[in-house]
């Protein structure tokens, strides 16, 4: 018989806990508006949705991990928008730089 393939996410998340390093990212980035920090963010985000990829896969679903899964999903979209936003701001900085230079 076959055993089933683990990993050990204990490397990943000691202590399993996985919102609040993002949560931090979260909150050093929204004060410093750094793209080091948004690098980060995104990793950890990754980084998580990989845990709980593994943890889903070696675990029955349970709501603890449905209720974390939402929460890091919500987060990435929450990112995905700081993103847009930023690329929005980006092309309007842009625009009225042209719109200087033709003038």
């Amino acid at each position: 018989m076959h055993e089933i393939a683990r990993w050990d996410l204990d490397q990943l998340y000691p202590v399993e806990d996985i919102l609040t390093p993002i949560l931090e990212l979260k909150e050093q980035y929204y004060e410093r508006t750094d793209v080091g920090v948004l690098s980060k963010l995104i990793q950890a985000i990754e980084k998580a949705e990989y845990y709980l990829y593994c943890r889903s896969a070696e675990e029955s679903v349970s709501s603890e991990n449905t209720i974390l899964t939402v929460k890091v999903k919500e987060l990435k979209s929450e990112v995905q928008q700081v993103i847009i936003q930023s690329e929005v701001e980006i092309t309007d900085n842009t625009r009225l730089i042209k719109d200087e230079l033709s003038a």
